[in-house]
């Protein structure tokens, strides 16, 4: 048994040091999340620009491996092709060339893209991209890609040369220009 002269220590934080780091803690969770949301929102840009840009690169391959003049367009929701304000991206051989998708056209891709904005840049102001049985590009330009949330300005290009290459935008340092070249991909 217990006498009275029997000290027991108890070990625990006092009432101000739980205060103290619960503000320590609130204040660096103020800080943190706003930039983690930022980073996730860079991220999701990122991976449908990577999408946007293997879809190229598979129309690229159709092309070679079919024979055949392969089209790429952003696309509205009646199949016609268009510069911006596409909620798709199309890849498909335009047998009749009036740069729409019909049902008697074979589709090789149709990606949605409504949580992003596309705007595409092609030699010759056209509203697609082509590519060539041997692998080039007819026209050469940029597709910008850019979250539809207001007030986020990141955006990705993917970039395809006329020897039918293709390459993303890099932007490390977030100053809204591409690294290697310099020019613009800040979104509107």
């Amino acid at each position: 048994m217990f006498g009275m002269n029997s000290r027991t220590i108890l070990y625990g934080f006092t009432l101000v040091e739980l205060m103290v780091v619960l503000l320590v803690f609130s204040s660096l969770s103020m800080v943190a999340v706003p930039s983690f949301v930022e980073f996730q929102e860079r991220q999701a840009t990122s991976i449908k620009a990577l999408e946007v840009k293997r879809m190229l690169e598979f129309a690229r391959n159709i092309a070679i491996t079919k024979n055949k003049e392969i089209k790429v367009c952003l696309a509205t929701s009646d199949y016609r092709c268009t510069k911006e304000n596409g909620n798709r991206l199309l890849l498909f051989h335009d047998q009749n060339t009036n740069h729409q998708w019909n049902e008697s056209e074979y589709k090789y891709r149709d990606i949605s893209i409504e949580s992003l904005a596309l705007k595409l840049s092609v030699s010759g102001g056209r509203r697609y991209m082509r590519y060539k049985p041997t692998g080039e590009s007819k026209e050469s330009g940029n597709i910008l890609v850019c979250d539809k949330k207001a007030g986020s300005d990141y955006g990705r290009q993917v970039i395809v040369f006329r020897s039918g290459q293709i390459r993303l935008s890099k932007d490390d340092d977030l100053d809204g220009y591409d690294d290697k070249s310099g020019h613009s991909i800040v979104c509107d």
